[in-house]
């Protein structure tokens, strides 16, 4: 079952990382021709301003001045304008239609993008649905029943824990801990690589968000056919692919796992506003933190009738919200392209 599990993991992660890289250089390529055309702009303008220096009218005034932004069509025109350079303007047109060649457009010749765009409800909802999950996995391995008791939604217990038994040379019982952490770890760096440059309540991209959710599903299916350590471990690695999707599509606005930071907050909230600041009550983050400590703790309610239902079987429900929340962003991805 050990090596099963291993191996259907690599195999999901491998087809992930093949996936996103081609979303990666294809979100790229715009931006590529893009600096390309700016630094044709610059060449020639800093030709321009030599010819000025020496008294003679530059070939080179073809251009406007610099902008993010040039098409071929104010090319034509503006060296339409200038006489006897039109030896250059083909040449810059030219130019011009081989770096803007490929590049898919949309409306008005606007370059289309694979983002998609998230309003701050849409992320405290995706965050509060996070919550819940987290709570209930959390809730499930701190019962202990079917390995030993270990909480999976945050990691300050097991940092002290890990450092106390390496002071104690109880290298064993260490190391249980380190691969916790190790575990925790590989699933937001999971996070990072698909999603290498993240934007604040936008999936800039789809598929390498789509992919950590399945591999997170994947990863908690696993967890519900075993039992021990690797039950843990399986818990452990989803708990990080999630905090990190829930914090870099929020800003850190929503942080779904561990709960200490937002009871922190909510306590300067609160004594904030009983010195007369009421506009704290009505903020965002307020609104947001309240919402996703209720949540997390309806999940940690729910994981106990839960368990004593389905067991450890309990994880494919919260593996199929994963891929519930996968499915749509392909869906919506695939409608709106």
């Amino acid at each position: 079952m050990t090596k099963l599990m291993k191996t259907g993991l690599l195999a999901i992660a491998l087809l992930a990382l093949s996936l996103q890289w081609k979303e990666v250089s294809s979100f790229s390529a715009p931006v590529q021709h893009q600096h390309q055309r700016q630094h044709r702009q610059n060449q020639l303008q800093t030709r321009s301003v030599s010819w000025n220096k020496v008294g003679k009218t530059s070939p080179f005034t073809l251009l406007p001045p610099t902008t993010t932004t040039t098409s071929s069509t104010s090319l034509c025109s503006a060296a339409a304008e200038s006489p006897g350079n039109h030896h250059l303007h083909n040449r810059q047109h030219n130019n011009v239609e081989q770096h803007t060649n490929g590049i898919k457009t949309g409306i008005n010749g606007a370059p289309k993008s694979n983002t998609i765009p998230l309003s701050t409800n849409q992320g405290i909802f995706f965050g509060c649905i996070l919550a819940i999950t987290s709570g209930i996995i959390n809730g499930a391995t701190l019962m202990g029943l079917w390995s030993n008791s270990q909480g999976t939604a945050a990691l300050t217990g097991t940092y002290t824990k890990s450092a106390l038994f390496l002071a104690k040379r109880e290298w064993k019982t260490c190391l249980w801990y380190f691969k916790c952490l190790v575990a925790w770890l590989a699933g937001s760096t999971l996070v990072g690589l698909m999603i290498p440059e993240p934007s604040a309540f936008e999936v800039k991209y789809p598929k390498g968000l789509a992919a950590c959710l399945a591999i997170g599903a994947t990863c908690l299916s696993f967890a519900g056919f075993t039992s021990g350590p690797n039950f843990v471990l399986l818990c452990l690695a989803a708990q990080g692919i999630q905090d990190a999707v829930s914090s870099i599509m929020t800003s850190n606005l929503c942080r779904t796992t561990h709960m200490t930071g937002i009871t922190c907050d909510l306590g300067t909230f609160l004594g904030q506003f009983l010195r007369g600041n009421g506009q704290v009550i009505n903020s965002t983050k307020a609104r947001a933190f309240s919402l996703l400590a209720l949540s997390f703790s309806a999940g940690a309610f729910m994981s106990f009738p839960l368990s004593n239902l389905f067991g450890p079987r309990m994880l494919l429900g919260v593996a199929g919200a994963y891929l519930t929340m996968a499915a749509s962003i392909g869906v919506y991805f695939l409608r709106h392209r």
